[in-house]
C-alpha cells in the first residue's frame, strides 16, 4: 500500500502546487513585509541565511506552511474511512499495512512539501544577495560558522523546520481517526502547530517544541550534539504521536468490522 500511495501522491498535481505555494508565500512574505524599516525588502537583502532565519520565526506564515503540509495526503483517511473504500482496502491488504502505509506517506508529504518549498525559496534568494553576511545575526549552530558550513548550517535550518510540520500533520492524522472529517484533518495540523508551540514556548531547551523547530534549542555543550539531540527530538514525537495513530485507527477498524 505504500508504493500505491506514494504513486498517488507523486502523481498528484496538488503536492507540486503546494511547493510552490510554500516558495511563493515565503516570497511574498519577504517582499512585502516592511517592520519600519522603509525598505520592503530589507529581510532578503541581508542574506539567504538570515532571509530564512526571519522567516521562520514568523507566526502567520509557519500556520501557511503547516496548512499547506497537510492538503496532499493528510485527508486520505478520512475520504477513504467516509467512502467506506477501506473495507475493499483491508480485505486485500491487512489492517497494521494499511494503517502504516498512510502514516509513512503522510510524514513523506508533509516534510517534503515544507523542505522542498524552503529550499527553491533559498536557492532564489541566494541567486540575487549573498548566501550570509559576516555582519548578520547567527541563530543557532553557530559552530557552523566557525567552520564555513553555511549550507549546512540552511538545510538543517529547512530540515528542522520542514520536521515540525511532519509533526503537525501526524497530529492531524491522529485526529481524523476521532473525528472522520476531511476538513478537520486539513486544519488540525496548523492548529496544533500554534496549541503546542504556545504551551511549550516557556518549557526548558530540550523539550520547547519552538526553539527545536526555528533550530534554536540551547542542547548539548557542542553544535554536534546539538544537532543530534534535536533529531531525536523529533524522532521520538513523531514516532510517539504516529504510534498513536496506529494504536487507535487499528481499534476503530476492527471495530468497524466486527
Amino acid at each position: 500500500m505504500t508504493k500505491v500511495y506514494l504513486k498517488y501522491l507523486f502523481k498528484n498535481p496538488m503536492f507540486y502546487i503546494c511547493i510552490l505555494l510554500v516558495t511563493g508565500t515565503a516570497i511574498f512574505q519577504m517582499i512585502n513585509r516592511n517592520i519600519g524599516t522603509g525598505n520592503s525588502l530589507f529581510y532578503a537583502q541581508n542574506s539567504a541565511v538570515t532571509s530564512i532565519d526571519i522567516l521562520l520565526l514568523f507566526n502567520f506564515e509557519r500556520k501557511i506552511f503547516a496548512f499547506l503540509s497537510a492538503i496532499p495526503f493528510n485527508a486520505r483517511f478520512s475520504s477513504e474511512w467516509l467512502s467506506n473504500s477501506k473495507y475493499y482496502i483491508v480485505a486485500r491488504k491487512n489492517a497494521d499495512g494499511y494503517i502504516r502505509s498512510h502514516l509513512i506517506v503522510c510524514c513523506i508529504s508533509s516534510f517534503l512539501v515544507v523542505a522542498l518549498g524552503l529550499t527553491i525559496y533559498s536557492v532564489i534568494i541566494s541567486a540575487n544577495v549573498s548566501l550570509y553576511n559576516s555582519n548578520d545575526p547567527v541563530l543557532g549552530f553557530e559552530g557552523l560558522f566557525e567552520k564555513g558550513y553555511y549550507i549546512a548550517y540552511l538545510a538543517l535550518k529547512i530540515i528542522f523546520y520542514s520536521l515540525s510540520n511532519t509533526l503537525w500533520c501526524v497530529c492531524g492524522l491522529l485526529s481524523s481517526v476521532f473525528f472522520t472529517n476531511t476538513y478537520i484533518a486539513l486544519c488540525s495540523p496548523f492548529i496544533f502547530g500554534f496549541i503546542i508551540e504556545n504551551l511549550t514556548y516557556h518549557f526548558p531547551q530540550g523539550i520547547n517544541v519552538f526553539a527545536h523547530s526555528t533550530g534554536t534549542a540551547l542542547v548539548g555543550k557542542s553544535v554536534t550534539v546539538q544537532i543530534i539531540l534535536s533529531f531525536l527530538f523529533w524522532a521520538i514525537t513523531i514516532s510517539a504521536v504516529g504510534f498513536l495513530f496506529i494504536k487507535f485507527a487499528r481499534r476503530k477498524i476492527l471495530n468497524a468490522n466486527s
